[in-house]
């Protein structure tokens, strides 16, 4: 039985790969106390948009939900989910006693449809900036 070059390099390859990425999963586990991965990753609110979007999840337990049902420590909250709640300040220290209750990094807020910050137009860009900074400082 005879084998072309082009089957070969790809048997190789797979093979080299298969070989190669479990002994370095290895290492950098063992590398790590608690054979924890050195780096962390954080959960968007979006991942679950259609739980909290049909109410099949609350929104306000998302640090929650990240702790608890994926083991991880960050999140990103949508401001989809937090257009309503803006100007209510004991909505928003909840969402932060929530996330401080379950160990919960909160990183960050993605902005939706609140104008395209990467507009050619810089008067635009300003325009998208300010409604947003408005937002966050109201």
């Amino acid at each position: 039985m005879s084998i072309n070059r082009r089957d070969f390099t790809k048997v190789s390859g797979m093979t080299g790969l298969a070989l190669a990425f479990p002994a370095s999963l290895c290492k950098l586990l063992a590398a790590h106390p608690g054979n924890q991965l050195p780096y962390k990753i954080s959960l968007a609110q979006w991942s679950l948009h259609r739980a909290f979007r049909n109410k099949d999840k609350d929104s306000r337990d998302f640090a929650k939900i990240a702790k608890d049902g994926f083991n991880i420590e960050a999140i990103e909250y949508s401001s989809q989910f937090l257009a309503d709640h803006v100007s209510d300040k004991a909505y928003m220290n909840d969402l932060n006693k929530r996330a401080d209750d379950h160990g919960v990094k909160q990183l960050l807020i993605m902005c939706d449809n609140e104008g395209m910050i990467g507009d050619p137009s810089a008067r635009k860009r300003t325009q998208a900036l300010l409604v947003n900074v408005r937002k966050v400082l109201s």
